[in-house]
Protein backbone atom coordinates (compact mmCIF):
# COMPACT_ATOMS: atom_id res chain seq x y z
CA UNK A 1 0.00 0.00 0.00
CA UNK A 2 1.39 3.39 -0.96
CA UNK A 3 2.15 5.83 1.84
CA UNK A 4 0.38 9.17 1.58
CA UNK A 5 2.60 12.07 2.72
CA UNK A 6 1.31 14.24 5.55
CA UNK A 7 1.47 17.31 3.33
CA UNK A 8 -1.04 15.66 0.97
CA UNK A 9 -3.52 15.27 3.82
CA UNK A 10 -2.95 18.90 4.77
CA UNK A 11 -3.60 20.04 1.21
CA UNK A 12 -6.71 17.88 0.92
CA UNK A 13 -8.00 19.48 4.12
CA UNK A 14 -7.41 22.93 2.62
CA UNK A 15 -9.18 21.95 -0.59
CA UNK A 16 -12.11 20.53 1.37
CA UNK A 17 -12.36 23.75 3.37
CA UNK A 18 -12.22 25.91 0.26
CA UNK A 19 -14.48 23.58 -2.10
CA UNK A 20 16.43 2.28 1.00
CA UNK A 21 18.38 4.75 -1.22
CA UNK A 22 17.10 6.05 -4.53
CA UNK A 23 18.66 7.96 -7.39
CA UNK A 24 17.04 11.40 -7.64
CA UNK A 25 16.97 14.10 -10.29
CA UNK A 26 17.73 17.56 -8.92
CA UNK A 27 16.68 20.84 -10.46
CA UNK A 28 19.82 22.60 -11.80
CA UNK A 29 20.51 26.31 -11.55
CA UNK A 30 19.62 28.21 -14.72
CA UNK A 31 20.41 31.89 -15.17
CA UNK A 32 17.58 34.20 -16.19
CA UNK A 33 14.75 31.93 -15.10
CA UNK A 34 12.56 33.82 -12.63
CA UNK A 35 11.09 30.79 -10.89
CA UNK A 36 14.45 29.35 -9.79
CA UNK A 37 16.05 31.28 -6.95
CA UNK A 38 19.31 30.56 -5.15
CA UNK A 39 17.34 29.39 -2.15
CA UNK A 40 15.37 26.93 -4.28
CA UNK A 41 18.62 25.45 -5.54
CA UNK A 42 19.88 25.00 -1.96
CA UNK A 43 16.76 23.03 -1.04
CA UNK A 44 17.34 20.70 -4.02
CA UNK A 45 13.84 20.48 -5.38
CA UNK A 46 13.00 17.06 -6.79
CA UNK A 47 12.07 16.75 -10.47
CA UNK A 48 9.85 13.88 -11.56
CA UNK A 49 11.43 11.28 -13.84
CA UNK A 50 10.63 7.80 -15.16
CA UNK A 51 11.55 6.15 -11.83
CA UNK A 52 9.76 8.78 -9.72
CA UNK A 53 6.78 10.01 -11.77
CA UNK A 54 4.03 12.38 -10.74
CA UNK A 55 1.31 10.15 -9.29
CA UNK A 56 -1.16 12.68 -7.98
CA UNK A 57 -2.19 16.26 -8.73
CA UNK A 58 -3.79 18.43 -6.06
CA UNK A 59 -5.32 21.77 -7.07
CA UNK A 60 -6.51 24.74 -5.02
CA UNK A 61 -8.72 27.15 -6.97
CA UNK A 62 -10.58 30.35 -6.14
CA UNK A 63 -12.27 33.10 -8.18
CA UNK A 64 -9.97 35.94 -9.17
CA UNK A 65 -9.02 38.45 -11.84
CA UNK A 66 -6.24 38.51 -14.39
CA UNK A 67 -5.49 38.77 -18.10
CA UNK A 68 -7.71 37.04 -20.64
CA UNK A 69 -6.81 35.45 -23.96
CA UNK A 70 -7.13 38.92 -25.49
CA UNK A 71 -4.70 40.27 -22.87
CA UNK A 72 -7.47 42.40 -21.35
CA UNK A 73 -8.48 42.28 -17.66
CA UNK A 74 -11.10 39.64 -16.99
CA UNK A 75 -12.48 37.41 -14.28
CA UNK A 76 -11.49 33.82 -13.92
CA UNK A 77 -9.76 31.39 -11.58
CA UNK A 78 -6.55 31.69 -9.57
CA UNK A 79 -4.96 28.31 -8.99
CA UNK A 80 -2.11 26.68 -7.11
CA UNK A 81 -1.13 23.24 -8.40
CA UNK A 82 0.93 20.60 -6.56
CA UNK A 83 2.46 17.39 -7.97
CA UNK A 84 3.16 14.38 -5.74
CA UNK A 85 4.97 11.04 -5.74
CA UNK A 86 4.29 8.67 -2.82
CA UNK A 87 8.00 8.30 -1.99
CA UNK A 88 8.44 11.95 -1.00
CA UNK A 89 6.88 13.93 1.82
CA UNK A 90 6.81 17.20 -0.14
CA UNK A 91 5.58 18.14 -3.63
CA UNK A 92 7.82 17.51 -6.62
CA UNK A 93 8.35 19.28 -9.94
CA UNK A 94 6.62 18.00 -13.08
CA UNK A 95 8.38 17.03 -16.29
CA UNK A 96 5.92 17.47 -19.11
CA UNK A 97 3.19 19.50 -20.77
CA UNK A 98 -0.03 20.45 -18.99
CA UNK A 99 -3.62 21.02 -20.07
CA UNK A 100 -6.36 22.69 -18.03
CA UNK A 101 -9.95 21.81 -18.97
CA UNK A 102 -12.61 24.44 -18.17
CA UNK A 103 -16.31 23.49 -18.00
CA UNK A 104 -19.31 25.64 -17.08
CA UNK A 105 -23.09 25.36 -16.69
CA UNK A 106 -24.10 27.18 -19.87
CA UNK A 107 -26.10 25.35 -22.52
CA UNK A 108 -27.78 21.95 -22.50
CA UNK A 109 -26.45 19.02 -20.44
CA UNK A 110 -25.05 17.56 -23.66
CA UNK A 111 -23.15 20.80 -24.34
CA UNK A 112 -21.90 20.98 -20.76
CA UNK A 113 -20.13 17.62 -21.14
CA UNK A 114 -17.61 19.24 -23.48
CA UNK A 115 -15.13 21.77 -22.10
CA UNK A 116 -15.70 25.44 -22.74
CA UNK A 117 -11.97 25.77 -23.39
CA UNK A 118 -8.77 23.72 -23.09
CA UNK A 119 -5.66 25.66 -22.04
CA UNK A 120 -2.39 24.16 -23.30
CA UNK A 121 0.97 24.72 -21.60
CA UNK A 122 4.24 23.42 -23.01
CA UNK A 123 6.68 22.00 -20.47
CA UNK A 124 8.80 25.16 -20.71
CA UNK A 125 5.83 27.50 -20.27
CA UNK A 126 4.48 25.46 -17.35
CA UNK A 127 7.81 25.47 -15.49
CA UNK A 128 7.86 29.26 -15.62
CA UNK A 129 4.83 29.18 -13.31
CA UNK A 130 6.85 27.39 -10.63
CA UNK A 131 7.09 29.06 -7.22
CA UNK A 132 8.24 28.15 -3.73
CA UNK A 133 5.66 27.74 -0.97
CA UNK A 134 5.83 26.68 2.67
CA UNK A 135 4.73 23.21 1.57
CA UNK A 136 7.20 22.94 -1.30
CA UNK A 137 7.21 23.68 -5.04
CA UNK A 138 3.89 24.66 -6.61
CA UNK A 139 2.59 26.23 -9.81
CA UNK A 140 0.64 29.49 -9.62
CA UNK A 141 -1.56 30.36 -12.58
CA UNK A 142 -4.62 32.28 -13.71
CA UNK A 143 -7.24 30.67 -15.95
CA UNK A 144 -9.58 33.22 -17.59
CA UNK A 145 -13.29 32.57 -17.92
CA UNK A 146 -13.56 32.88 -21.68
CA UNK A 147 -17.33 33.35 -21.90
CA UNK A 148 -17.89 37.11 -22.21
CA UNK A 149 -20.88 37.51 -19.93
CA UNK A 150 -21.13 38.96 -16.41
CA UNK A 151 -23.44 36.17 -15.22
CA UNK A 152 -22.85 33.94 -12.23
CA UNK A 153 -21.49 30.58 -13.38
CA UNK A 154 -20.91 27.16 -11.83
CA UNK A 155 -17.61 25.98 -13.29
CA UNK A 156 -15.38 22.92 -13.11
CA UNK A 157 -11.63 22.63 -13.72
CA UNK A 158 -9.44 19.59 -14.41
CA UNK A 159 -5.65 19.55 -14.76
CA UNK A 160 -3.88 16.93 -16.89
CA UNK A 161 -0.11 16.38 -16.90
CA UNK A 162 1.41 14.55 -19.88
CA UNK A 163 4.96 13.58 -18.81
CA UNK A 164 7.86 13.18 -21.19
CA UNK A 165 7.77 9.47 -20.32
CA UNK A 166 4.87 7.49 -18.92
CA UNK A 167 1.11 7.87 -18.78
CA UNK A 168 -0.86 11.11 -18.29
CA UNK A 169 -2.00 12.03 -14.78
CA UNK A 170 -5.37 13.71 -14.25
CA UNK A 171 -6.49 15.68 -11.20
CA UNK A 172 -9.84 15.36 -9.49
CA UNK A 173 -12.49 17.70 -10.84
CA UNK A 174 -12.68 20.96 -8.87
CA UNK A 175 -15.93 22.94 -8.71
CA UNK A 176 -15.89 26.73 -8.36
CA UNK A 177 -18.75 29.20 -8.36
CA UNK A 178 -17.80 32.33 -10.30
CA UNK A 179 -19.66 35.32 -8.81
CA UNK A 180 -21.68 37.47 -11.18
CA UNK A 181 -25.13 38.70 -12.11
CA UNK A 182 -27.85 36.19 -11.33
CA UNK A 183 -30.38 35.50 -14.08
CA UNK A 184 -33.38 37.80 -13.82
CA UNK A 185 -35.96 35.23 -14.79
CA UNK A 186 -36.24 31.58 -13.91
CA UNK A 187 -38.05 28.82 -15.73
CA UNK A 188 -38.63 25.47 -14.03
CA UNK A 189 -39.20 22.26 -15.97
CA UNK A 190 -41.34 20.05 -13.76
CA UNK A 191 -42.26 16.41 -13.89
CA UNK A 192 -45.82 15.16 -13.33
CA UNK A 193 -45.13 14.62 -9.63
CA UNK A 194 -44.31 18.31 -9.25
CA UNK A 195 -40.59 17.81 -8.67
CA UNK A 196 -38.21 19.91 -10.69
CA UNK A 197 -35.94 17.86 -12.97
CA UNK A 198 -33.86 20.84 -14.02
CA UNK A 199 -33.94 24.63 -13.74
CA UNK A 200 -33.21 26.98 -16.61
CA UNK A 201 -32.00 30.54 -16.14
CA UNK A 202 -31.85 32.83 -19.14
CA UNK A 203 -30.69 36.41 -19.32
CA UNK A 204 -29.39 39.02 -21.70
CA UNK A 205 -25.80 40.18 -21.21
CA UNK A 206 -23.47 42.49 -23.06
CA UNK A 207 -20.16 41.29 -24.43
CA UNK A 208 -16.92 43.28 -24.66
CA UNK A 209 -17.99 44.74 -28.03
CA UNK A 210 -21.29 46.07 -26.70
CA UNK A 211 -23.42 43.42 -28.41
CA UNK A 212 -26.38 41.82 -26.63
CA UNK A 213 -25.82 38.15 -25.94
CA UNK A 214 -28.56 35.75 -24.88
CA UNK A 215 -27.25 33.15 -22.46
CA UNK A 216 -28.94 30.18 -20.87
CA UNK A 217 -28.01 28.29 -17.74
CA UNK A 218 -29.36 24.80 -17.14
CA UNK A 219 -28.95 23.52 -13.60
CA UNK A 220 -29.59 19.74 -13.51
CA UNK A 221 -30.97 17.81 -10.56
CA UNK A 222 -28.54 16.07 -8.19
CA UNK A 223 -28.78 12.77 -10.07
CA UNK A 224 -28.22 14.44 -13.43
CA UNK A 225 -25.34 16.47 -11.95
CA UNK A 226 -23.56 13.27 -10.90
CA UNK A 227 -24.03 11.88 -14.39
CA UNK A 228 -22.70 15.10 -15.91
CA UNK A 229 -19.59 14.95 -13.70
CA UNK A 230 -18.93 11.35 -14.77
CA UNK A 231 -19.34 12.27 -18.45
CA UNK A 232 -16.93 15.20 -18.11
CA UNK A 233 -14.33 12.96 -16.44
CA UNK A 234 -14.78 10.41 -19.22
CA UNK A 235 -14.23 13.13 -21.83
CA UNK A 236 -10.93 14.15 -20.21
CA UNK A 237 -9.71 10.53 -19.96
CA UNK A 238 -10.57 9.84 -23.60
CA UNK A 239 -8.84 13.05 -24.63
CA UNK A 240 -5.74 11.93 -22.70
CA UNK A 241 -5.67 8.55 -24.47
CA UNK A 242 -6.00 10.19 -27.88
CA UNK A 243 -3.06 12.51 -27.15
CA UNK A 244 -0.78 9.61 -26.21
CA UNK A 245 -1.41 7.58 -29.38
Amino acid sequence: MKRVPLVVWLLLSVVGFLSGCVSLTWLPVQDGVSWLSHKAHKTKLIVADEQHPVERIICIWQPGEGRGLDNLPTRGFVGQIFFFNHEFATPIIGNGSVQVFLFDDQGTPEEQVKPLHIFDFTAEAWNRLLVETQLGPAYNLFIPYVRKTPNEAECALVVKLTPEQGQPVISDMAYIRLPGIKAHRQLASKQENGKSSQTQNSSTATDTKGNNVETETIRPSFILAKKLAAQRSSFVRQHARQRTR
